[in-house]
Order: C-alpha cells, then sequence, then structure tokens
C-alpha cells in the first residue's frame, strides 16, 4: 500500500470512528434533552390544569383542520383528565376517553396507546381539593423531534466528510509530490547510472532520503570503481609474467620432452592458455561501460559483423569436425553498436557452442527480423544446460557443473557474463532456450538468441 493511500484511509477512518461517537453521544444526550423538556411541560401543563379546572365536567375540543382557528396536528397527541378522589371523570380533553391516562400514582408513567403507541403521563394528586390530575403526551412527538434533528445534523455532515475526503486528498497529493518525484528519478534511471540525484527545492523531511540515497550511490560508485581499477591494474600485471611464461614453455617444448615430462608441458600450456584469456576477458568486462560505450556506437552491417566471427572461430570448429553455418536472409540489415564489442559477444558465444557441443555436431548462426528487433541465434545440438542454470550461467564466474563439467572443457565462467552486459549496453535482452528434437520429445542442444533494436 502507497503511503498517500495509507495515509488517506487512515485519517478518513479515524474521523468517521470520531464523528460516529460523537453522533452516538450526540444522538443519547439529544433524546435526554428532548425527554426532559418534555416532562418539564407535562408537568407544567398539569399544574396549569389544576388552576384553571375549578368546574365539574369540563370538555377541551380536539384538533380539527376543518375548523378556521389556529391550532397544531400536535394537539391531538397531548390529552389530560380531571379525577375527584373517588376516581370520578370531572375533566377531560376530547381525546383522552373515559379510561384513566395512567395510573393513581403520582410521577411520570409510560403507558401503551389505544393503538398500540406508547404515551408518557404524569400523574398529580392536589390533597386539599382531593383531584388526580393527569397529562399525557404521545412519544411519537419525541421520536419525530429526534429524528428531525438527526437528519438535519446528518447531511450537513456527510457533505463535511466528503469535502473533507477531496480536500485532505489533494493535500496529500500536494505533500507528497517531492517524493513522487524523488521515487520517479530513481525508477527512470538506467542501473549502471550511479549519479547523484538533483533537485532544486526538497522538503526537510525529503532531504534526509535523499541524502542517504546520494550517500550510497556515491559508496556504490567508489566500490565499483575500485574494483574496475583493480581487475584492469591485476590484469595488465599479469600479462607481463605470462608472456614470459609462455616463452619460457615455448622453449621447452623444443627440447623434445618424452613421456611424463611432455605431459607436464602440454597441461601447463593449456593452463597458461586458460589464464591468458581470463585476463583478456577481465580486461574486456573492466571497459564495459555506459560511458564508454556511448560515443562508440555507430552503423554495424550485419552481415560483416557475422562472417568477420565466423573466419576467426572456423578452425576451432574444424578441429572438432563441426558444421558451422550462417542462416542470414537479408544482407542489407544494419544496427546501431559497437562493432569490436559485438564481435566479442558472439565470439564467446560461438566459442561456447563449439567446445561444449561433441565432435561432428552442429552450429548455426541464424539472423532474422521480428517485431521490429533484430535476433541474433545462436544454435547447438549440444547436451544442453538444466533448466535451473539457464539464468546462472550468466553470472561472472560461474560454470554448470563447477570445475568438474561434463564436457571436461576448462573455463573461467566469463564467456556469458561479457557477452550478456554487452547486450544490455546495447539495450537488449538474450535468452536460453531448449531446443526439441525432430521427434519432438526431449532434449537436442540449446538456442542463445539475442534480441537487439533493428
Amino acid at each position: 500500500m502507497s503511503i498517500r493511500r495509507f495515509l488517506l484511509v487512515s485519517i478518513l477512518f479515524s474521523m468517521s470512528l470520531v464523528m460516529t461517537i460523537a453522533g452516538f453521544y450526540a444522538y443519547h444526550v439529544s433524546v435526554h434533552e428532548i425527554d426532559e423538556v418534555f416532562d418539564a411541560r407535562l408537568a407544567q401543563h398539569t399544574r396549569l390544569i389544576a388552576s384553571y379546572a375549578a368546574a365539574e365536567d369540563i370538555v377541551i375540543p380536539s384538533y380539527d383542520e376543518s375548523q378556521n382557528w389556529p391550532g397544531h396536528k400536535y394537539e391531538n397527541k397531548i390529552s389530560f383528565q380531571v379525577w375527584n378522589k373517588q376516581q370520578t371523570l370531572l375533566a377531560e380533553s376530547e381525546n383522552a376517553g373515559n379510561n384513566p391516562l395512567g395510573p393513581f400514582s403520582d410521577g411520570y408513567h409510560v403507558v401503551a396507546g389505544k393503538h398500540g403507541d406508547e404515551w408518557e403521563v404524569f400523574v398529580r394528586y392536589d390533597a386539599q381539593k382531593e383531584r388526580w390530575y393527569m397529562a399525557a403526551e404521545s412519544r411519537s412527538i419525541r421520536n419525530e423531534l429526534v429524528r428531525g434533528i438527526l437528519l438535519a445534523a446528518f447531511f450537513p455532515l456527510l457533505a463535511g466528510v466528503l469535502l473533507t475526503f477531496f480536500l485532505i486528498r489533494l493535500i496529500l497529493v500536494r505533500g507528497l509530490l517531492p517524493l513522487a518525484k524523488i521515487a520517479e528519478a530513481v525508477e527512470s534511471r538506467q542501473a549502471k547510472d550511479l549519479s547523484v540525484l538533483n533537485f532544486s527545492h526538497v522538503p526537510d523531511e525529503a532531504k534526509v532520503l535523499v541524502n542517504n540515497i546520494n550517500g550510497l550511490l556515491d559508496r556504490v560508485r567508489a566500490s565499483l570503481e575500485r574494483e574496475r581499477r583493480f581487475s584492469a591494474d591485476a590484469a595488465h600485471e599479469i600479462r607481463t609474467p605470462l608472456a614470459a611464461l609462455k616463452l619460457h614453455l615455448e622453449n621447452l617444448q623444443s627440447m623434445q620432452l618424452q613421456g611424463d615430462q611432455l605431459s607436464s608441458l602440454v597441461k601447463a600450456q593449456k593452463s597458461c592458455q586458460t589464464i591468458q584469456k581470463l585476463v583478456e576477458q577481465l580486461l574486456v568486462l573492466n571497459r564495459l561501460t555506459p560511458e564508454h560505450f556511448s560515443t562508440t556506437l555507430q552503423p554495424v552491417k550485419l552481415i560483416n559483423l557475422c562472417h568477420e566471427v565466423l573466419s576467426q572461430v572456423s578452425d576451432l570448429a574444424q578441429s572438432r569436425q563441426q558444421s558451422l553455418r550462417l542462416d542470414l536472409r537479408d544482407e542489407t540489415l544494419t544496427i546501431q553498436g559497437n562493432d569490436a564489442a559485438l564481435q566479442i559477444m558472439l565470439r564467446n558465444l560461438l566459442h561456447n557452442a563449439i567446445v561444449y557441443t561433441q565432435v561432428g555436431g552442429d552450429i548455426c548462426l541464424a539472423v532474422t527480423v521480428h517485431n521490429g528487433s533484430v535476433i541474433l541465434a545462436v544454435k547447438d545440438n549440444g547436451p544442453g544446460i538444466p533448466a535451473d542454470e539457464r539464468e546462472r550461467v550468466f553470472e561472472r564466474f560461474y560454470r554448470s557443473g563447477g570445475d568438474s563439467h561434463a564436457s571436461g572443457v576448462t573455463g573461467s565462467g566469463l564467456g556469458l557474463a561479457i557477452a550478456r552486459e554487452i547486450v544490455l549496453l546495447h539495450g537488449g535482452k538474450m535468452r536460453i532456450e531448449e531446443n526439441q528434437s525432430a521427434s519432438g520429445s526431449g532434449s537436442s542442444g540449446i538456442t542463445v538468441k539475442i534480441q537487439l533494436p533493428a
């Protein structure tokens, strides 16, 4: 959940909870106060009746809309009676009836009316005149008044909540706008862009975040620079003793060694070649930076690129009696890229396909166009790569099976990592797919596919 949504929901929930509690409290207080007012009025009416009901057989007519004198419809919901000590009815309102409105007991009483409704009755006994005075009022009056007050308060309250919702939303959007800009700036930048974040106006609360991000970027940039410098320095320093070692091994080869000595010499030469290749790859990896590539991109004709790389690996394929083919139907295809880097990428992929495919195998370099992208595919019919390792083989220094690979081929685990780095620098994608055998079941090698912008 976003901070804005969390704050909006939390504030609205808190407001609604507080207003609900306040509403219930106001309701109960209103009911209590209304009851107090109406009960006081009943007592007052009873005393007024006692002061005016001196004569017997007094009847007060009920409210009639057809008559022209002023009145109110609630008059029919208010009634009174006067009884003597012998409980004989002396006076009444027209709507009171002949039955006692309530019990002959001083105080307030709630009784059921003729139509099932409730009536509030106040009863008072005058000992001097020996009379009972009863004033009754239907509780529906009170209920209507409470409902009217609640409805009158509810709609302005609801409108206030809705207005508050939109105001809070606008305030949150405006208040969190700097965070949104920071998130957009971080999300839109390239993985290799480690420059600091620059904003002209940053709130105090967001300055800490920006400063921490910039500090992290500085540390990462310094760490990568140290690693790059170390790789370059180490590779350059190793090249000189390697060249000397290779020269000494070549001198030993001319001495016509026999048996174990010759075998040891061959192994030493292979190890020297492996180290030399590793040094070259480290130097290539050190040069793979966006800053370097941004100034070296130019149109590259794919037919020339493929022929050049195939000529570089053809001797190795022939030594393993393998078929090396090129499938490129449109010889005019051109992409924007770094020619030297693309050669390294294709050479690494073809070299891997050749050395890991069995003797007499088949390797094909295919170039096609699909949905506006150029697809370079290196296909072989070798043993393939397990599905759970097809992403890990792109990691630096990772090799499927480790040093004890089933093919017996030695390597450093940098070839595919360098190839993928070059593809990413060209804005492309790289993946490994399993080939299907002619029968449709089982593996028949793999295809490394590179998708580049046309």
